[in-house]
């Protein structure tokens, strides 16, 4: 597949599958966000929530589930995941780059594939 997580290849490979990945770079890196909708019934317990994703703690939780933490100290369980601007680069998109020009991709791929 040319657009899926790598970490994805790496937890089936893990798994058993016979599947491998092939860095392709750059790579399209997407910024994640977690954020508090206004009007939450409970906006402080969003706050927590998010500070705690952030935290050391769930940082390696998220290791631990073959995912490729944000916090630059802890490490991927696989290393060659993370994107080193060297052997490995990508290119990051904000969402509102991905917003602006999802009309575009929508209609590539209904061309394609439909």
């Amino acid at each position: 597949m040319l657009q899926v997580f790598n970490h994805q290849a790496v937890v089936s490979a893990r798994l058993g599958a016979p599947v491998d990945w092939i860095p392709m770079s750059p790579a399209m890196a997407i910024l994640s966000v977690a954020g508090i909708v206004r009007g939450a019934p409970h906006p402080n317990a969003g706050k927590l929530l998010v500070d705690f994703f952030l935290s050391r703690a769930a940082q390696e939780i998220f290791r631990d589930g073959d995912y490729i933490p944000v916090d630059p100290d802890v490490p991927p369980r696989e290393p060659s995941l993370r994107p080193d601007g060297t052997r490995f680069r990508a290119t990051f998109y904000s969402p509102e780059e991905i917003d602006a020009g999802m009309p575009h991709w929508v209609t590539l791929f209904n061309q394609l594939f439909k």
